[in-house]
């Protein structure tokens, strides 16, 4: 019996870290420095954050959709105490796209470090940890019908799809980068070897501006990938080609992590950004015809008995 979804490697148990890891490091926009350490979880938990600098009685916040309490220039969770964590897509990114179910976030401050402002670090502290296969069967979110939100110059959609996809185009204000597009289908394997090494950006002329607002206060050519006008800022280049719009693919991937199961379908987004995309998730949550909330199992039957069907009418046409 084949054991994956669709043969494509991706399992149809819950999965949690073989061990847990530790990071420390600055946060992006705050630039207030936190120790982190990520840990196993129990079936079901999904990504839980705990702040432990926090001494109220629920320091907990679960990382989910109805959690987010800012999307700006990054996604921040906060629980029914006020207590907030922000920056956390990179790290979701990570442990989604490796194929980590569940796991317990414990950290000291009020942001993710960014480290080097990609998931490679945090991919390679996850291959290092290792990956148990536990008994809950995976859940998937099955879209069924095709779901847009956006604003005339954005958008981020859902399409059914076989595969988890995804589909993204970006318009960025520099000759350096200019209009940059990419797709791919969403495995492990893809997601190590196109996605995870792809970096933060921002533009030189916009920096000093968010930094007058309170943002990027920790952002560097160490974390960032700065681009001028005409040029990129880092001595070392970019990483891809095209590494702007592959980042925006990892933000879509930490954003869609937070809809607490994982998303059969093809996600397509135009300039998208953090707060568009938690529209999306709420949106598909609200609409609950647009979507089927199966195990992984239940999602590969559903799509094999429309390929079945479909070989039926085409054997009866000919």
């Amino acid at each position: 019996m084949n054991n994956s979804y669709m043969g494509s490697g991706i399992s149809f148990y819950q999965h949690t870290l073989g061990a847990r890891f530790h990071f420390l490091g600055q946060g992006l926009h705050t630039g207030a420095r936190a120790s982190v350490t990520v840990c196993p979880a129990e079936e079901n938990t999904g990504y839980l954050f705990t702040r432990r600098d926090v001494h109220l009685a629920n320091a907990d916040i679960h990382a989910r959709w109805y959690n987010v309490g800012g999307a700006r220039l990054s996604t921040s969770v906060a629980n029914h105490e006020g207590v907030r964590v922000s920056g956390i897509e990179h790290l979701l990114a990570a442990l989604q796209g490796c194929g980590v179910d569940n796991a317990h976030i414990k950290i000291d401050g009020p942001e993710v470090p960014v480290l080097d402002g990609s998931c490679l670090i945090f991919v390679d502290f996850i291959k290092q940890a290792g990956l148990r296969r536990q008994t809950a069967p995976r859940r998937a979110l099955l879209v069924e019908h095709s779901l847009a939100v956006g604003d005339g110059k954005r958008s981020a959609a859902l399409y059914p799809a076989v595969v988890p996809s995804m589909r993204m185009a970006l318009d960025v204000p520099s000759r350096a980068a200019g209009i940059q597009c990419f797709s791919l289908s969403l495995t492990p394997q893809s997601f190590r070897k196109d996605l995870a090494a792809a970096r933060n950006f921002a533009l030189l002329e916009r920096l000093q501006r968010e930094r007058d607002e309170g943002m990027q206060q920790g952002a560097s050519l160490r974390n960032t990938l700065v681009l001028a006008h005409d040029r990129v800022m880092n001595k070392e280049g970019p990483r891809f080609g095209n590494e702007c719009v592959r980042h925006a693919c990892v933000d879509a991937i930490g954003d869609l992590a937070l809809a607490g199961a994982m998303v059969i379908g093809q996600y397509d987004g135009q300039n998208a950004c953090h707060a568009l995309n938690n529209r999306l998730l709420r949106e598909m949550m609200v609409k609950r015809n647009l979507v089927r909330n199966v195990s992984l199992e239940e999602a590969d039957s559903w799509w094999r008995e429309r390929y079945t069907a479909e070989e039926g009418r085409r054997a009866v046409n000919v």
